[in-house]
């Protein structure tokens, strides 16, 4: 996974490796897998970064999920937490206001 790489389409492309580190997010996900690598010295990865990053992109052209898509509240968290907020769904200390929503909510799991 220390390879760089570069998938590049007519949307927008996918970059892992240095030319990634000017990217506005700086977060990072590196990862030991040092204890997996000693637990299952057999097993061995049938995919790389590289193929799981081109694999997710043809699927994004197959169901036609656009650039603009991606910028959607939908896909963004803290978009997605002010949509709610405007629209009065959620109270200032992110409780739901209406009892259908904290009810349903609470059946799928989400609240213990």
């Amino acid at each position: 996974m220390n390879k760089p790489f570069k998938i590049v389409s007519p949307l927008n492309s996918i970059t892992h490796g240095d030319e990634a580190k000017s990217s506005a997010d700086q977060r990072t996900y590196k990862a030991d897998f040092g204890k997996f690598a000693r637990t299952f010295p057999d097993f061995k990865f049938r995919w790389t970064a590289e193929r799981g990053a081109g694999d997710l992109w043809r699927k994004f052209l197959e169901i036609g999920l656009s650039a603009d898509d991606l910028a959607d509240k939908r896909f963004t968290r803290l978009r997605w937490l002010r949509h709610l907020l405007k629209t009065d769904q959620l109270d200032e200390s992110l409780e739901w206001n209406r009892p259908a929503q904290r009810e349903a909510y609470s059946e799928a799991g989400a609240l213990r």
